[in-house]
């Protein structure tokens, strides 16, 4: 959540029990620049030793000044790694976003190392720089990793959070109450709402209460122990916004504004002053030029790759179905693509022949309302089509989509015709990128994930996109298929 607000820290003259967590994420943030220093060193050390014994096969120059430049640029590493975020403990939730960002600073760290030498005419083995940059990158990535994965264990057990109090009990503020629950790695808790609206008691979000009106925000959160009071501010007049301002002011209560729209991804948004106003911008988003480029050459080359690993599992598939009823072993079917261009979605068959003229005989199973039709005991899926459903063997064949171009390695899941007809326009978003065999939808639970919830991750995706963002879901997919959730 903490992503995806603009943060105001009010000064403090006494910071209140709910705060502690902050004193902890500053001691994990002096954590993690102690680490990556003791990378860096290790790392030059390792890249010295791995290309002074490649020295005698490659008849390279011996190391003369490259460990020397690398200790001396470091604390300039070190700062360049603060500069791209990389000690910013929110973005550890951010997905792949923590990845880029650290590779960035590695890029740039290198720049430094680069232009160290060039000033002081000192040369540097190129082999030595590609060694050096993959050491810090991996040993960096997993020091992250082992962070990201205490940070989730803490919070599991309720350390490490930072209790809230939302200004406000529309339909906004359920929405930022709902973010903070489902971003785990977050660190925040909401504990109550603030709003003159509603009487205290009135459960608005779960069991989550009205704990005041707005003007008792200050004591309302010294008294429950919030270290933190965040803005909704489609339900909080501005004039009453700048006297909670001033009431929090001194406090020790950080305050935090959330624009409605917060789901947008941090990288596309801009502070603009216009006529002495902040403004905030919304950039468009933007899937062409070279990352476009480049997430379709992944999308080839990756299904390629797949195509040729998985050819004999695909093959001994398509023999035990046609064994199983002597019926065809594919199944193709009309779905609506990027921009609204239809095309036929290869599925290995998973149902009895001519299962979709009984489709209306279980019509009245179906799960997932009007705009899904989805039946986790379907009578006429076949034995081994459940089989091919839990493991998700049955989405192998849109690896030739993929190739072909009408769809994409991660991306929204390709609605049928009838499915679309039924949109509302803001549903519409969805079909502005090109579908996946995975997306965010299916990484979060898949058949679980209620239709209005499953647009919202889609249009979260397409809105936040990067490739640093498909390589998250990527993996998150490899977990999806393993643990089978919502598979069916």
């Amino acid at each position: 959540m903490s992503s995806q607000i603009s943060t105001t820290e009010c000064d403090a003259t006494a910071r209140p029990r709910g705060t502690s967590p902050a004193r902890a994420r500053r001691r994990l943030e002096r954590f993690l620049i102690a680490g990556d220093a003791a990378v860096i060193a290790a790392s030059s050390l390792a890249a010295y030793a791995l290309r002074d014994a490649l020295g005698e096969l490659s008849a390279l120059e011996p190391f003369k000044n490259e460990v020397p430049i690398a200790l001396a640029v470091l604390p300039l590493w070190l700062a360049i790694f603060y500069a791209f975020g990389c000690y910013r403990l929110e973005y550890l939730n951010a997905g792949g976003d923590v990845l880029r960002r650290f590779a960035g600073g590695c890029v740039g760290g290198l720049l430094a190392l680069g232009f160290s030498s060039f000033a002081l005419k000192l040369s540097l083995a190129r082999v030595y720089v590609v060694i050096l940059f993959l050491l810090v990158f991996l040993l960096g990535g997993l020091l992250r990793i082992g962070v990201r994965k205490y940070l989730k264990l803490r919070h599991a057990k309720g350390r490490l959070v930072t209790d809230v109090l939302i200004a406000g009990a529309d339909g906004e503020a359920i929405a930022l109450a709902r973010a903070a629950k489902e971003a785990d790695m977050a660190g925040y808790r909401v504990i109550g709402f603030l709003t003159d609206s509603a009487a205290v008691g009135t459960r608005v979000f779960e069991d989550i209460e009205v704990v005041g009106p707005l003007e008792s925000a200050a004591e309302s959160a010294t008294g429950l122990g919030a270290g933190m009071v965040v803005v909704s501010p489609t339900d909080v007049p501005p004039g009453t916004l700048d006297e909670l301002i001033v009431s929090l002011e001194g406090s020790g209560i950080d305050l935090a504004i959330a624009p409605s729209l917060f789901e947008v991804a941090t990288r596309r948004v801009t502070v603009e002053n216009v006529a002495n106003v902040p403004v905030l911008h919304v950039g468009e988003i933007r899937i062409e030029g070279i990352r476009a480029v480049a997430k379709r050459m992944i999308d080839v080359v990756g299904s390629i790759i797949l195509l040729l690993l998985l050819w004999p599992v695909m093959l001994i598939t398509m023999a035990v179905i046609k064994l199983e009823d002597g019926g065809p072993a594919l199944f193709g079917q009309v779905r609506v693509g990027k921009d609204g261009t239809e095309f036929k979605l290869r599925k290995f068959r998973t149902m009895e022949i001519g299962a979709e003229e009984k489709k209306e005989s279980v019509e009245e199973l179906n799960e997932a309302g009007d705009h899904l039709f989805k039946v986790r005991n379907d009578p006429r899926v076949t034995r081994f089509g459940g089989f091919l459903r839990r493991w998700s063997i049955d989405e192998l064949p849109q690896l030739w989509n993929v190739l072909i171009g009408e769809m994409s390695l991660i991306g929204p899941r390709p609605p049928l015709p009838e499915e679309v007809k039924k949109y509302s326009p803001w549903q519409m978003r969805r079909l502005r990128a090109r579908p996946g065999i995975s997306g965010y939808w299916q990484v979060s639970g898949r058949s679980e994930i209620p239709f209005d919830e499953a647009v919202r991750l889609d249009l979260f995706y397409i809105a936040n996109w990067s490739l640093s963002f498909d390589l998250y879901l990527a993996v998150k997919t490899i977990k999806a298929v393993l643990t089978r959730r919502g598979a069916y």
